[in-house]
């Protein structure tokens, strides 16, 4: 029974191999002789254990030297496989040695294992994951008994595909690395990890809840654990969840990223500002830590700094489109729009769906008395999102200066319809209204800005004006 055992393992070892020859034509040379090697080592006690099957006389010596001088060799092309293997073929004889015979064939195997195995995590750890499945994957042939081993492979298999962003194949091989492992929390946090990754958040959480219930003092699954609440708006919670991460481990530079950003979103800008220059204390090239800083800036009104932490930002990543929106809504607080400008069209190069974008640079041409050209972006950002309060708000102003106050109107209500405490949207519309000689509406449209924000100037002053029953024209403010 071990006998036929350890040849049918031979055989699914070959085919396996074969396989992701067959799979894989153009690989590089040194990469197939590799493989070739490797069938080597992992055959020639197949070859030898076949020839005991015959009834040949066996010199076990031979067997291994054959096996060893194949994979020295280590035929590359890949319609020479067969001549690879005549060069393992041995004489060998049924007797006493048969015990040998798979002695040798299993010590070859674990070799084999351990060697692929390690050359394994050697490739992901370069970065190189589907050669590191590849290897994964004939580790896992040659060890077919050991479930601890099993359950890393899969492990690591798993971590590969979601590198890729293969999350639903990502997630089934993470069970079956907790299928040979039960309490391998790594393996939970994984799972939970691609399941976030495809929005399925609650299901994550219990990957999270798992994980923690085996290993409390996992960061790892307490920074994946906020990251699902902080996506399902469950902020205050995720903040604890992230705080417990930072507790086991001070120097998570992701978590104090994650931390800002919530904070961020929660409109407590001076918080955002601290932890992202925690991050930034633990790791200065961390691009999400400077955009962080750069929009807790922009918030804060310190636009130059913001510009400052926003280029480091890009320094760090140049294809972050969220480093090149907040830099030109920076540049834009500061007058420099044909900067702004310029950084909404690279944001734009890398993403042209991108509304606020357009809006952006809408805005910013506008500055630059470009209206026409402006009005254009507008209208491309309202084609993508009809709901962005902004540029229907910088449409309305366009409109005006070109003359077509109705279609101004209709912008700006558009635009409180979206946001309806917009003291300055109010008085534009009215300050329109009256220019149409809408005097009742407009004085409507004064009073709702006037409560909305008493302390704004230009609505009281607007109301003086529409009170004493004059019509005048009177340019809005954006």
């Amino acid at each position: 029974m071990k006998v036929l055992t350890l040849f049918l393992l031979s055989a699914a070892t070959l085919l396996g191999i074969w396989k992701l020859l067959l799979d894989r034509p153009r690989q590089a040379s040194k990469r197939r002789a590799w493989m070739i090697g490797v069938i080597a080592l992992g055959l020639g006690g197949g070859a030898a254990l076949l020839g005991n099957l015959a009834g040949d006389e066996l010199d076990v010596e031979s067997v291994t030297e054959a096996a060893r001088e194949g994979a020295k060799e280590g035929i590359i092309e890949r319609g020479r496989l067969e001549h690879a293997l005549e060069r393992l073929s041995v004489s060998a004889a049924v007797g006493d040695k048969q015990s040998k015979i798979i002695q040798v064939l299993t010590a070859q195997l674990a070799e084999v294992a351990t060697t692929t195995y390690d050359s394994a995590l050697a490739a992901i750890g370069a970065g190189d994951y589907e050669t590191g499945l590849d290897r994964l994957g004939f580790a896992l042939l040659a060890a077919p008994g050991d479930s601890t081993r099993r359950g890393k492979i899969f492990y690591f298999m798993g971590l590969s595909h979601a590198k890729l962003s293969r999350f639903r194949l990502a997630a089934a091989v993470y069970d079956s690395a907790i299928a040979y492992r039960p309490r391998f929390s790594s393996a939970w946090v994984g799972r939970g990890a691609a399941l976030g990754s495809m929005a399925l958040n609650d299901s994550a959480m219990g990957c999270f809840d798992v994980a923690i219930a085996i290993r409390r003092s996992d960061p790892d699954a307490w920074y994946n654990r906020g990251v699902s609440l902080r996506e399902i708006g469950r902020s205050v919670e995720a903040l604890s969840s992230l705080d417990s991460a930072l507790t086991y481990d001070s120097t998570m530079a992701i978590a104090w990223i994650s931390k800002a950003g919530i904070f961020f979103s929660m409109g407590r800008w001076n918080d955002a500002l601290e932890t992202a220059d925690r991050a930034l204390s633990i790791d200065r090239s961390l691009a999400g830590a400077w955009i962080n800083r750069g929009g807790a800036l922009v918030a804060l009104g310190d636009h130059a700094d913001a510009v400052i932490a926003l280029d480091s930002a890009l320094i760090a990543d140049p294809s972050s489109i969220e480093a090149w929106t907040s830099r030109a809504a920076a540049l834009g607080y500061l007058g420099r729009f044909d900067e702004a400008v310029a950084a909404c069209d690279s944001a734009i190069t890398l993403d042209s769906g991108l509304a606020d974008a357009w809006a952006n640079r809408g805005c910013a041409l506008m500055d630059m008395g470009l209206d026409t050209a402006g009005l254009s972006s507008l209208d491309m950002a309202l084609r993508l999102d009809s709901l962005n309060r902004t540029s229907w708000r910088c449409r309305g102003l366009a409109l005006a200066r070109l003359g077509n106050i109705a279609g101004a109107v209709a912008s700006y209500r558009r635009a409180l319809l979206l946001k309806s405490d917009d003291a300055p949207a109010w008085c534009n519309l009215a300050a329109l209204l009256s220019e149409l000689g809408e005097t009742t509406g407009a004085i409507i449209s004064c009073d709702s800005a006037i409560a909305k924000d008493s302390s704004y100037t230009p609505a009281s002053e607007l109301m003086e004006v529409l009170r004493s029953g004059k019509r005048v024209r009177v340019s809005p403010d954006r």
